[in-house]
């Protein structure tokens, strides 16, 4: 285990007999301890993302852009905020390649980045983020609809199902705009319903719908069930 040492977890993990490796805030301690002791070489390729709000309508772009990590080369991930030495680290620990994914040009330039190839002006989340899961359609098996929070906490379902992100404000906006990709899709279509059209347009597709928490799921636990029996759900629930 390895990670933010306020965590709650680390004394059960403890109990538990678990191998600790670090406890770190810093994204170049995390990588180049998880690389070294797993004997994986580190990814050539660094993605800088901004976590902040961009662009004429404050859209937050970083949790939209994961199929970029998972739809082609490895890569490591890296936001701005981070301290320099930080980046200095991991360009230092992998990286061949640095490239910067909507970050903007200002803050580009104060970390001593080439400007990136794309910048937010005033596209909506609807706008974006159909764009962007266009670009992944080959990779993408499914969908997720919902906001920034909604998204980073469901990546490990994400990553699992393909699920390609979209959002919109209003949903309808983003559902009408990406119709083509949706419709199609793996049901069900996962996310967060915000107004009772969302439904109505959906149907129009003829999907389903599920309603996910916001939450952070246990999704390893899901994914680990097939190949053990006794995490599998009983045929009757109990009380």
């Amino acid at each position: 285990m390895l990670g933010d040492p306020d965590c709650v977890l680390w004394p059960a993990l403890e109990a538990a007999g678990a191998e600790l490796l670090v406890r770190s805030p810093d994204p170049s301690e995390l990588y180049g301890a998880a690389f070294e002791r797993l004997g994986q070489p580190a990814p050539t390729i660094l993605l800088v993302v901004d976590g902040a709000k961009q662009g004429t309508h404050d859209v937050v772009v970083a949790p939209f852009l994961y199929p970029e990590f998972l739809d082609g080369p490895p890569a490591l991930g890296l936001d701005v905020s981070a301290p320099a030495a930080t980046l200095s680290t991991l360009v230092s620990l992998c990286a061949a390649e640095t490239r910067a994914l909507y970050v903007r040009p200002e803050v580009c330039r104060q970390i001593g980045l080439d400007g990136p190839a794309e910048t937010l002006g005033a596209e909506t989340y609807a706008t974006l983020t159909a764009h962007l899961a266009d670009r992944h359609r080959s990779w993408g098996r499914g969908v997720l609809l919902g906001d920034p929070n909604l998204v980073a906490a469901q990546l490990p379902k994400a990553r699992r199902l393909r699920l390609l992100p979209l959002y919109g404000r209003p949903q309808t906006e983003v559902i009408r705009a990406a119709a083509d990709l949706i419709a199609p899709a793996a049901e069900p279509i996962y996310g967060r319903q915000y107004d009772d059209r969302d439904f109505v347009e959906l149907g129009k597709l003829g999907v389903r719908f599920q309603l996910l928490d916001p939450d952070p799921p246990f999704d390893a636990e899901a994914e680990d069930a097939a190949r053990r029996p006794l995490l599998r759900a009983p045929d009757e629930p109990d009380d």
